[in-house]
């Protein structure tokens, strides 16, 4: 765990515009324009979902706090077994969130299927629930559409329609999957859960 400590609202706004958080804790009494700040979170593209700490010891901060989107409220004088009560309670969202994003890095043979019946062999370098990221021996075009196969670890042959949504030009691309069924699609996730736990249980262990 890393923590990145901003006493300034407009150097906190700007970091929250440019970095993915797990939890932002915001001072009510130390702070200031902190309704601005709550708005900024809940408003950006990567931290709109994020747990939101907030510290307050009035009333009026209280209330405010809750009404612009505070996630958990700690009061003033702050003890330890508040925090660890309101972190206990948070831990399932964190998780939730970080799933979400999760990425499996992984390294498996991909065949791309153009729609001119050209075969291309690639390999991934990791795998979201929306799409895969490939390494591959041909330039594809942003928007230009494709069917995905290869074998997943634990036997899942996954096939997909995808879109091309970026290509470095070296060899590098990015898939999103836009034809998934629901039945792969599951198989999917699932799979992803178990690689996401084993991810968890490894940090845990170090």
């Amino acid at each position: 765990m890393e923590a990145q400590i901003i006493r300034d609202a407009q150097l906190a706004s700007n970091q929250i515009g440019r970095a993915k958080f797990d939890t932002v804790v915001l001072d009510f009494d130390t702070v200031s324009e902190t309704s601005q700040v709550l708005g900024l979170v809940r408003s950006s593209r990567a931290n709109k979902s994020v747990v939101i700490l907030a510290v307050a010891t009035d009333n009026i901060q209280q209330k405010s706090a809750s009404r612009d989107g505070a996630s958990f409220l700690l009061h003033r004088p702050i003890d330890i077994s508040q925090i660890r009560r309101a972190l206990a309670a948070a831990r399932g969202f964190m998780v939730a969130e970080r799933r979400r994003y999760f990425r499996c890095a992984v390294e498996l043979a991909v065949l791309l299927a153009r729609e001119n019946s050209e075969r291309i062999q690639c390999t991934s370098m990791n795998i979201s629930s929306s799409g895969m990221g490939i390494n591959t021996p041909a330039t594809l075009k942003p928007g230009e559409s494709l069917n995905v196969s290869c074998m997943l670890p634990g036997g899942l042959n996954f096939i997909a329609a995808v879109r091309v949504i970026w290509d470095d030009g070296h060899g590098k691309s990015g898939l999103y999957f836009d034809g998934l069924h629901s039945e792969m699609q599951n198989k999917l996730e699932s799979w992803l859960d178990s690689q996401f736990a084993s991810t968890l249980t490894r940090r845990i262990q170090h």
